[in-house]
């Protein structure tokens, strides 16, 4: 039997596209916003700047590498880093590293004169040891430094710890951790931290820009502890606790209160300010760099002027500390760092009324932090590092009243909050650049006014968003809505901002013929994301999303990635996507047709079209181009899931199509290979049961000694599977624009044999890679295919019974045409061969053998790729 034709009889698939698409209606209703000017001028930081330099010594004078470290710096051996868990991995690393003492009291462990450049940790010792005279130098971001956790009997001493990256922090951690002692080390741009951690001494520490943070779950933790003669920029650190009344005088240092009550704090100069565990205190008229509340409560903070110069902190920082006000401070970030201006975490009910934020790269944090007023301040976050900046961030905290301030160069941002929560949050009166932030709830029917800066809308129906300009900071969330339609909103593409939209829970809506950096749909189905020009778009969760004829380009510093996380039946048709990828992660029946990749990245070790662990995924028609990475990368995904097929793959760096080893019976047909790898194998496969067929590949193009069109030698395929293209076809696939639709094949009856009436005419089904509905028709013709006459019509099995002796005479020579047909309109069909000649009889003809050819042609398909004999090539037509 041809090997082409029992090829074709394997191939089998009936998928559903389903796209829905709902009208939107909406009213432009006319709606008055009463501009308000600023209510106060922005603070002149020239001003400030000189009480700055008073405030601070310049660490300029105080050698952040003492000799005794730097000094012999070459000729340490740079162990990079510890880790120990336990007293009987501390007592084998010391046995290999050849660490002085034995762990006890009057023997202990000696680590010394080493150079540490990344995090060290030591876990549950009980062990007596020594870090002394070591070196710590990092240069990578994030919190690093050396960690004690469940430690005791540790001293570290005389070390030295340097930040080198302006985009990390360092510490000394203790965390519930008793009994150590850190004494006489140098802490420059960094914390020295207790967390839990009672019975420990700090003494003599030099802290160069830096501080050190006490936290604990209960008072009596903070109280045992033991804190002198340290310093912080060359100010003394003040230790007082359990003070009761009265005026504090504490001008000059850094100060630290524990467990004091009614205390007043005014007209001082103090470089830090933190209290812990301390009740109904007044601080007024003081200079400040940082304040930072612990289990604190109904305070008054008012009229303070704070500047930070401390890295990756926050000005005036509050946690677990409820029922204080904030009113009326100055807080400026002078070093342009990571600061927040006021951050609450854990901390409810407070006030934070009239003050103003400069400069820090957020205006004001509330995490966990829930029925917190915010009030006429000002935040003007314009100048940090020229991009917007968050100015407002609500992270899980609820019942929020957001009145009359003012914002400049940053706007309003929701983390982690829902539905229900969004709906008891009041944000009014409220402007950004001195033009409305809007925030609608429950609103029906109506159209937000022009010229806006963000939008937000909960709950909402049937609103309109046109013709705004977005220029470079507003933002848009649609936060469980249905049939909004955002359309001809702009922003200019060579400005580095927000421009975005989010749709979390939002369905039914258009977002089309916009220009914007970014669109992010959450939860959200139904939706048409049309004709738009943008950076990136991420669909996370929900399904039923259709994404058309959008144009992907660059935008500052945006990537343009088109991304499906985990959502389900999505449409992409006919997008544009320049500089970066399609990335599909989970989900399932999703469609990726007639799209445009190019000149992509190597990102995830990818290319144009880049899949993970998704299902029943169709790729069909794209046109992927100059990837630096695969034209299309398929990675952990298995079980007859993902057809690629009708693709062009020209000129990618990498291979045109690349499956990963964990991927398995991938269907890749029709498919054309130009010029891809760099005149190497154009796919590579090392995956499993996967099935290459009909594609073109120009590098193999002869021999073709039959001519039909067919290469007579297989394609082979890099990679571990071994495989190949048995049938490399000799000429390109035609455009269809991404329609594909494999024809049918007539399995019985084939050959000039006698028949009886009825005849069981059986086919293998066709396979449409749009996966719409398939009807068949079946015709006879017995003038050698000149004339055509119907048996049948709109037929969807895969067989029928036809009686012939009704139609056709013994001995009568004629032809069978299967056409199958779209529910589009597409066709394609199959011809008996020429030479086929019937001879009727009066016995009832079977095809007797059909289930085993039908079962032989699958496993054929599925497991075996041989040389190819020779084959006719079926017409497709539309």
């Amino acid at each position: 039997m041809n090997r082409k034709f029992v090829f074709r009889t394997g191939l089998f698939l009936v998928l559903v596209l389903i796209l829905s698409t709902s009208n939107v209606m909406y009213i432009t209703p006319s709606m008055e916003i009463t501009s308000q000017k600023k209510t106060f001028m922005r603070a002149n930081l020239q001003t400030i700047q000189p009480l700055v330099k008073d405030m601070r010594k310049s660490s300029s004078d105080i050698d952040p590498l003492s000799s005794r470290a730097f000094n012999s710096f070459s000729t340490q051996e740079d162990y990079n880093r510890i880790y120990i868990n336990g007293n009987t991995d501390f007592h084998t690393q010391a046995s290999e590293k050849n660490w002085l003492g034995n762990g006890s009291q009057v023997a202990p462990y000696i680590i010394e004169d080493q150079v540490f450049t990344t995090n060290c940790f030591i876990y549950n010792t009980s062990l007596f040891f020594h870090l002394r005279n070591c070196f710590f130098n990092w240069s990578y971001r994030g919190e690093l430094g050396f960690f004690l956790t469940n430690v005791t009997n540790a001293q570290l001493v005389n070390n030295t710890l340097i930040r080198i990256n302006s985009l990390n922090t360092i510490h000394f951690l203790l965390s519930n951790s008793s009994h150590n002692s850190v004494i006489n080390n140098t802490l420059n741009d960094g914390r020295i931290v207790l967390r839990n951690s009672p019975h420990n001494s700090l003494i003599n520490n030099t802290l160069i820009n830096s501080d050190i943070k006490i936290s604990g779950s209960t008072l009596g933790d903070v109280l045992q502890f033991e804190v002198s003669n340290n310093s912080i920029d060359s100010y003394p650190l003040v230790f007082k606790q359990n003070i009761t009344g009265g005026t504090l005088q504490a001008n000059g240092t850094a100060l630290i209160l524990i467990n004091c009550i009614d205390v007043e704090i005014y007209g001082q100069f103090l470089l830090d300010l933190q209290l812990v565990f301390c009740t109904n205190l007044l601080l007024h008229g003081n200079r400040l760099n940082r304040l930072q509340l612990t289990y604190c409560s109904d305070s008054n903070i008012q009229d303070n002027t704070i500047t930070m110069e401390i890295f990756y902190s926050s000005c005036i920082s509050l946690e677990n500390s409820p029922n204080n006000q904030i009113t009326n401070n100055t807080i400026i970030d002078t070093t342009i760092s990571l600061s927040s201006g006021i951050a609450l975490s854990s901390s409810d009910n407070n006030f934070l009324v009239n003050n103003t934020i400069l400069n820090c790269s957020k205006g004001i944090v509330l995490s966990e932090s829930s029925h917190t007023a915010l009030i006429n301040n000002f935040i003007d976050l314009e100048s940090y590092m020229g991009d917007p900046s968050i100015g407002i961030e609500l992270d899980n905290s609820k019942n929020t009243t957001i009145l009359d301030n003012q914002l400049f160069g940053c706007y309003l941002s929701f983390l982690g909050i829902d539905t229900d929560d969004c709906l008891q949050v009041e944000a009014n009166n409220n402007f950004i650049d001195d033009k409305p932030l809007i925030f609608w709830k429950n609103i029906f029917n109506n159209s937000v006014p022009a010229d806006v800066k963000q939008i937000f809308l909960v709950n909402c129906s049937f609103i309109e968003v046109s013709h705004q300009n977005l220029s470079n900071l507003l933002s848009f969330y649609g936060i469980s809505c249905s049939n909004l339609f955002i359309h001809d909103n702009d922003i200019d593409p060579d400005i580095t901002g927000f421009g975005r939209i989010n749709l979390d829970s939002t369905n039914d809506s258009i977002v089309t013929h916009n220009t914007l950096t970014y669109v992010r749909l959450d939860w959200c189905s139904s939706n048409i994301i049309s004709y738009n020009t943008l950076s990136r778009l991420d669909i996370v969760e929900g399904g039923n999303n259709t994404v058309l004829a959008n144009n992907f380009v660059r935008m500052g510093f945006i990537s343009t990635d088109l991304r499906i996380y985990e959502s389900y039946q999505n449409n992409i048709s006919s997008n544009s996507v320049f500089n970066e990828a399609i990335i599909i992660n989970g989900g399932s029946e999703n469609l990726l047709c007639n799209n445009s990749v190019s000149i992509t990245s190597e990102y995830y070790g990818g290319g144009g079209i880049i899949i993970w662990d998704t299902g029943q995924l169709r790729i069909v028609g794209n046109h992927i181009s100059n990837s630096l990475g695969h034209g299309i990368f398929v990675g952990s995904t298995s079980g007859l899931k993902v057809h690629i097929m009708g693709n062009k793959l020209v000129l990618n760096a990498g291979y045109g199509i690349f499956l990963d080893h964990f991927s398995s019976e991938m269907i890749v047909g029709y498919n054309d290979f130009i010029g891809n790898h760099e005149g190497g194998r154009q796919a590579c496969d090392n995956g499993s049961d996967n099935y290459f067929f009909f594609n073109y590949w120009d590098d193999w193009l002869t021999p073709d000694e039959n001519n039909d069109e067919i290469v007579d030698i297989a394609y082979p395929i890099d990679g571990s599977s071994s495989n190949s293209d048995s049938y490399p076809r000799l000429v390109p696939f035609e455009d269809t624009s991404g329609h594909l639709l494999v024809p049918p094949k007539i399995i019985f009856p084939r050959s000039a044999e006698t028949y009886s009436s009825p005849i069981l005419i059986s086919w293998i089904p066709a396979m449409d890679s749009m996966g719409h509905t398939i009807t068949y028709s079946i015709f006879y013709s017995i003038d050698d295919g000149d004339s055509w006459i119907s048996i049948i019509s709109d037929e969807y099995y895969y067989e029928y019974s036809w009686n012939i002796s009704s139609q056709l005479k013994s001995g009568t020579a004629f032809k069978l045409k299967v056409v199958a047909i779209c529910s589009e309109g597409y066709s394609a069909f199959d011809i008996t061969d020429e030479s086929i000649i019937f001879k009727l009889d009066n016995q009832t003809s079977e095809p007797s053998s059909f289930l085993d050819a039908f079962s032989m042609g699958i496993i054929f398909i599925l497991f075996t790729y041989r040389k190819k004999k020779q084959c006719k090539s079926k017409e497709v037509k539309k």
